[in-house]
């Protein structure tokens, strides 16, 4: 899935914020205390934005066709991603049409996609 925004929460311990849609499988996941990754597409890849901003059919494989590989920790993350960020999260809040999710860092690293990819909306009435 794509995150709508994600941003530092805190330094100690490190923590990011993520907002997710109320909708979206990962976070009932999340919600279980299973650990996620935050992927930092590159400049290149671009075109994946589509692909994981949509949602998923029942039984669908996000990363069909893509390689993966395995954090220290055991969670899927894009092998040619410009960095990854191993989470778990640790409280939630409502906020307006999504859930905003805080996560401890417990993981990361830099890849091989070069310079990462910012997205900038025109505007933030919608999508």
């Amino acid at each position: 899935m794509l995150a709508s925004w994600v941003m530092q929460a805190g330094f100690s311990p490190p923590s990011v914020s993520v907002a997710v849609a109320p909708t979206r499988d990962l976070l009932a996941a999340i919600d279980r205390g299973v650990p996620f990754v935050v992927n930092v597409l590159g400049e290149s890849q671009r075109g994946l934005l589509s692909r994981f901003g949509k949602p998923l059919n029942p039984g669908e494989d996000p990363f069909a066709g893509l390689d993966t590989l395995r954090t220290p920790g055991g969670t899927a993350t894009l092998a040619a991603a410009a960095g990854w960020i191993e989470c778990r999260g640790t409280s939630r809040a409502a906020a307006g049409d999504h859930v905003v999710v805080v996560a401890e860092v417990v993981g990361g690293d830099s890849g091989s996609a070069g310079a990462p990819l910012v997205h900038v909306r025109k505007n933030g009435l919608r999508y």
